[in-house]
């Protein structure tokens, strides 16, 4: 894993979609090999395992998904980001998880030799880390916010 590039995406907060983030990591899987993944899929998994949930995003499906995640970081702090680490393949070089919400996320993945882009978009909030984050602007057409995105990673990975 000498060459091991990972990347965090956040932005927006709980609740409040479409800045970006699904859509950045579908551009870098697709365009840029990453390998996507998501700290908050061992949390889904116990929602609909045990709770029935139908993978629906709605305000209950939300407090539902929160109480799990806050269950699970009372047990560690790592609890979920340590689940979901190893769900991915050994061989995957390159990394990108489309939900960065906490700072030990954000260390991880710093950790790794990796950063955190932060997607921004007016009228949204963004979390606010302890770490740095490259912003990531997605105000304007869908081809102006790739390009951005491009660039921003192509610049920290090369």
């Amino acid at each position: 894993m000498l060459n091991l590039k990972v990347i965090g995406i956040c932005g927006g907060s709980w609740g409040d979609g479409g800045v970006g983030k699904t859509t950045a990591v579908n551009i870098m899987s697709k365009q840029m090999g990453f390998y996507p993944a998501s700290f908050m899929d061992p949390v889904k998994d116990v929602a609909k395992k045990h709770f029935g949930w139908d993978g629906k995003m709605t305000p209950d499906s939300r407090v539902l998904l929160d109480q799990i995640c806050r269950r699970g970081r009372m047990i560690s702090e790592n609890y979920w980001r340590d689940l979901s680490i190893l769900r991915i393949p050994k061989e995957a070089e390159k990394i990108v998880f489309d939900d960065l919400w906490f700072d030990n996320e954000a260390q991880f993945v710093v950790g790794c030799g990796g950063f955190v882009v932060r997607i921004t978009k007016q009228g949204h909030l963004s979390p606010e880390l302890r770490l740095e984050a490259t912003d990531v602007p997605n105000d304007k057409t869908l081809r102006d916010f790739q390009r951005e995105l491009m660039m921003a990673v192509s610049l920290k990975t090369v």
